[in-house]
């Protein structure tokens, strides 16, 4: 297999070409990784009895360990070359995916989904990186286009396969099979990618690499456990002081350090700083509609892993179209307006998606799932594109750890946050409830423990009608609170983007 380094401008490849199709396949197995256990929380709620607390890190445990990593492995990756890192980090995943279905409780799984997430974290840097140093510029746009729309998409399509399974022959089975999709999708790599690297890698930061880990996952962790214990319990206010500790310290490291993990005067130029801004808050957004819309869909209307994950699929109708749109309307009006133009649709989306689960009618839902793809489709090529650009083709796999490790902070930030919202008001609605009374201590652990209640012999008139709404109202207040966030992060954005845009004027007047 041939070697191109960042010295040898190849000509560009088509979109078409088998690499481009592997690597694109790759794209969708790394992100379905981080996603598709989604769809088994029901399941697995009632199969490893697990709290809503121990969910959302099952869920979140892949995101986490990726947006901690991906920078350390971003930089070997530029070393030691991409195909190496994708067939590394591909069969890593595969192990973790294969000693799943032997746990026999959240704990022993969560640590299998952490195994996963080392996996995830090796071969996604790869799959951006190569992509742009074998299309060549003048397919460039429209492949990270492409590639952004596959990390969006590739969760829905593997979560429908997760559904698919769970509904068929249980979690053991969607495990395996997930297995056997990212073997193939290795196999692939072996057969078609190139090897890629820089001719002049930069050294790997250890020190860097341990304070960014250190940070994200202690910050996340105590978010996660704000419903379960408040947010002045030292079980959140210590996680967080070690990760406020670790942040200033990684800041500190990457100011002095001869080569840094992460040179952070890159976010000093306003087209990086609105990309990383843009796509963390789409993937935060994402990642918490994917983790409640299972929830939402099992106790409100009934549906199992497969239907869910069908309605999730659906937003791909208006998902695909704007990312295609998205490239050809910013060489018009510019790639920043459109990534802003794409946040201003999400928070649509999200008040629609809050409004709907008041409703508790399918087809309000569906409505505002299009609208909400309609956001995340058209502003994510763009705001990938701005990261993209921010760095030389030599350094073409930091570009794209970067730009991944705002997806995945975002994803994992987002999963806290919202399954934190999400609990906060189920637990509020519960206690509440005459209806769960008896039986609320039992009711608050998660949405299956509810429903477990509210349909014994024993249960009160009206317990399972409480539990659902509940549910209804925890989906309503996650979305519309992540609605009031990303308006702020907006409102920030256009407010810096006028103070540089004045003072540029001044500079040249």
């Amino acid at each position: 297999m041939p070697t191109i380094t960042s010295a040898e401008e190849p000509d560009g490849v088509s979109l078409a070409h088998p690499a481009i199709v592997a690597v694109i396949g790759a794209t969708l197995m790394v992100m379905g990784t981080a996603t598709f256990v989604i769809a088994a929380l029901p399941t697995l709620a009632v199969e490893l009895r697990a709290t809503q607390t121990e969910l959302t890190l099952i869920a979140d445990a892949v995101p986490v360990v990726l947006a901690a990593l991906l920078l350390p492995c971003g930089a070997a990756l530029d070393r030691y070359g991409r195909r190496t890192g994708l067939i590394v980090g591909l069969s890593i995943m595969v192990v973790s995916l294969l000693v799943s279905p032997l746990a026999t409780d959240a704990t022993q799984l969560i640590g299998a989904r952490i195994i996963g997430g080392v996996g995830a974290a090796i071969a996604f840097p790869g799959t951006l990186a190569t992509m742009t140093e074998l299309l060549g510029e003048r397919r460039r746009a429209l492949g990270v286009a492409l590639w952004a729309g596959a990390a969006m998409t590739g969760g829905a399509f593997v979560m429908v396969v997760a559904g698919i399974c769970v509904e068929a022959s249980g979690s053991d089975a969607m495990f395996l099979v997930i297995a056997a999709l990212t073997a193939v999708s290795a196999l692939t790599v072996v057969r078609w990618v190139p090897e890629t690297r820089d001719d002049d890698p930069p050294s790997i930061d250890v020190v860097g690499s341990a304070l960014v880990a250190v940070a994200i996952g202690t910050i996340v962790f105590g978010i996660v456990e704000i419903p379960a214990h408040g947010v002045v319990h030292p079980i959140v206010l210590v996680p967080w002081g070690v990760g406020a500790i670790a942040s200033i310290g990684f800041v500190a490291r990457s100011l002095t350090a001869a080569e840094p993990l992460l040179d952070l005067g890159v976010f000093l130029r306003p087209r990086v700083a609105l990309g990383f801004v843009a796509v963390g808050a789409m993937f935060a957004i994402s990642y918490g509609w994917y983790m409640l819309s299972f929830q939402y869909n099992a106790f409100v209307f009934d549906y199992g892993p497969l239907l869910t994950s069908v309605l999730i699929a659906c937003a791909g109708i208006t998902i695909i179209p704007g990312a295609l749109l998205g490239p050809a309307l910013a060489s018009r009006v510019g790639t920043g307006q459109v990534a802003v133009l794409g946040l201003v649709l999400l928070v649509v989306g999200l008040v629609a998606l809050a409004l709907a689960g008041m409703t508790e009618r399918l087809s309000v839902v569906f409505v505002a799932t299009l609208l909400f793809g309609v956001g995340i489709g058209l502003g994510q090529g763009p705001a990938t594109q701005l990261i993209v650009d921010a760095l030389p083709a030599a350094k073409s796999g930091l570009a794209s750890a970067l730009n991944d490790v705002a997806r995945e902070m975002g994803a994992a930030f987002g999963l806290a946050i919202t399954g934190s919202a999400f609990n906060l008001a189920y637990r509020g609605a519960v206690d509440g409830a005459p209806a769960l009374a008896d039986v609320a201590e039992q009711a608050r652990a998660s949405p299956a423990a509810g429903s477990a209640v509210a349909h014994a012999p024993d249960a009160a008139p009206g317990a399972f009608d409480a539990v659902r709404d509940a549910v209804a109202g925890g989906w309503s207040w996650a979305h519309g609170f992540n609605a009031l966030l990303l308006t702020a992060v907006i409102a920030a954005i256009l407010v810096v983007r006028r103070r540089i845009v004045a003072r540029a004027q001044r500079t040249t007047s």
